[in-house]
């Protein structure tokens, strides 16, 4: 049976990351590290399906997770490593949990990046550790929609945002517009007032490049600014 372990300090846990892992060439690492908020329940490899037209499998780690915090847990950051038999880092793979509500567990899938069936049959160990992890009371109000289409009047951005938290939130939206050449060309502030608690609202605004520019792409981030009164 795989050791399960626990620490109280999620970020400390970088640091040891690979500590010892070539004195464990007698047997293979499978380890699941969580943390003071989430709870490892169960871990194991699993193969999964692929469409690549040639060998059609490759390897993930399943993890069963619990939240056993008071608070939900608004994101979470796996990190795992894949190892072959002589202890050597094939691969790195992060994964991240959204909305994680207090005593709820979760099955999630961390699969390797490899693509080459050669090197995913040397994988025979992993290690994954939780690196970030933020609760409501730091992170309130999530993208969870967005899209942006070109219209006569300028490039016209509408999504969804989620308050997570129960408490009503405002909440601003940063928007960078680049050209095909990955060069900023503008950017745009949205304010959204009074966001309910668990619940979503629908944003949309207009964004007008300056003559001669073309948008290409743009990125949103999302940030809650304070308790609403």
């Amino acid at each position: 049976m795989t050791e399960l372990k626990k620490t109280n300090d999620a970020t400390s846990l970088q640091g040891k990351f690979d500590a010892d892992v070539k004195e464990c060439l007698d047997k293979p690492i499978q380890e699941a590290i969580g943390s003071d908020k989430i709870r490892i329940l169960r871990h194991n490899f699993a193969e999964v399906s692929v469409d690549d037209g040639i060998r059609g499998t490759s390897v993930c780690v399943d993890l069963a997770i619990q939240n056993v915090s008071e608070l939900t847990i608004a994101s979470a950051t796996f990190k795992a490593h894949f190892y072959d038999m002589e202890g050597n880092i094939l691969d790195s793979v992060e994964h991240k949990v959204i909305e994680l509500e207090p005593n709820v567990s979760r099955l999630i899938h961390i699969k390797t990046s490899i693509t080459e069936y050669e090197k995913i049959i040397q994988i025979i160990g992993y290690k994954v550790i939780v690196t970030k992890l933020k609760t409501v009371n730091e992170e309130k109000v999530h993208l969870r929609r967005h899209e942006i289409r070109t219209i006569e009047t300028g490039e016209e951005v509408t999504g969804i945002v989620k308050n997570i938290s129960g408490m009503k939130t405002d909440a601003t939206i940063i928007a960078n517009f680049y050209n095909y050449k990955e060069e900023n060309i503008g950017n745009k502030v949205v304010l959204l007032k009074n966001i309910e608690p668990n619940s979503i609202k629908k944003f949309h605004f207009i964004f007008k490049p300056e003559e001669g520019d073309t948008v290409s792409s743009c990125s949103l981030f999302v940030s809650d600014i304070e308790e609403c009164e």
